[in-house]
């Protein structure tokens, strides 16, 4: 009963503390990417919001609202790792820390984003291969040209791309409850409830999307 009531204040006190809290800081870290192959950014439950720069250097800045920890970032034997900490209190705070990754137009190798919970959206997206793993955390990204061999795999989690043009891309979509969207023309469609196959121009470059219930869209931007 003690033990019951004590983490009962802690979690009283913990939720007062974050409720309180106005502050506002962003830390910031430009990193080099000579002899860099992959970046792999682990965003947790962390909303990620990706760019491309004409900067040689790689941009990562967390923007936060508490004086809690913000994100490690190493590098060595031709990799990145960009990782964001945890923290309790932000558990109740309705408030959460977002993470901006500026990536050189000029960057030829990979990058690898896995997480749980948190948004990874896109603008203009310029990478030559991406990969993208999450839970219950959605993924938006457009593309100005679609020019990238493409991987995500996520649990609940739903999938839109757009796109400006008409892309070049294989397709392969598998959704085992959600909804399969495709505003082009299919060549050598392969269709089932689950799945759909296809290529779109000459299929030079993989678009492949795996969700268990969430739904999957491609689709060409509306310009008003």
């Amino acid at each position: 009963m003690r033990r019951t009531l004590v983490i009962g204040l802690f979690f009283i006190v913990t939720v007062l503390l974050v409720s309180c809290s106005t502050e506002e800081w962003e830390e910031i870290q430009h990193t080099s990417i000579e002899g860099i192959e992959t970046i792999v950014i682990d965003y947790r439950s962390t909303n990620v919001f990706i760019q491309p720069t004409d900067d040689d250097e790689l941009k990562t800045a967390l923007l936060l609202h508490d004086n809690g920890p913000s994100f490690a970032l190493k590098k060595g034997n031709g990799k990145i790792n960009i990782r964001t900490k945890s923290n309790i209190t932000r558990l109740f705070s309705t408030q959460k820390p977002s993470l901006t990754i500026s990536i050189p137009k000029n960057y030829t190798g990979e990058v690898v984003l896995k997480g749980s919970s948190g948004n990874v959206t896109g603008e203009d997206v310029q990478i030559e291969k991406l990969n993208i793993s999450g839970s219950s955390g959605n993924v938006d990204l457009t593309f100005n040209e679609f020019m990238t061999h493409t991987s995500i795999s996520l649990s609940s989690g739903n999938v839109a791309i757009t796109v400006r043009e008409q892309p070049d891309v294989s397709i392969d979509f598998k959704s085992k409850s959600g909804n399969q969207s495709i505003d082009f023309v299919l060549d050598e469609q392969g269709q089932t409830k689950q799945r759909t196959t296809g290529t779109i121009g000459k299929g030079t470059y993989p678009l492949q999307i795996k969700t268990t219930s969430g739904n999957v869209r491609l689709e060409k931007l509306s310009i008003l």
